[in-house]
């Protein structure tokens, strides 16, 4: 059970990530809300998100609870008008 609360936290922190890089896409270089390096709660579990890179960004983002993590990478391109298309989403396993 609580491998499906991590691995969810996780997703929903890729999918938070997702939305602040469509709607800014300078969020992880000094855009507002910042996404470089950031948590979010989920539940009775932890989403630490982090984004990196320019074109195409890199999302990772650790889904915990307890002693159980999840990671999920997502890879985010920009097309020719500037519009944020996830290029990739996997999970991580370490």
């Amino acid at each position: 059970m609580e491998n499906k609360k991590a691995l969810f936290a996780a997703e929903a922190g890729a999918k938070d990530a997702f939305k602040r890089i469509a709607r800014d896409r300078n969020c992880n270089s000094g855009g507002s809300p910042t996404c470089d390096n950031y948590s979010i709660g989920v539940s009775d579990a932890t989403s630490s998100i982090t984004v990196s890179g320019d074109n195409p960004k890199t999302i990772v983002s650790s889904g915990q609870i307890e002693n159980i993590i999840a990671k999920i990478q997502v890879t985010v391109s920009f097309d020719a008008n500037g519009k944020a298309i996830q290029t990739s989403w996997r999970q991580i396993t370490d």
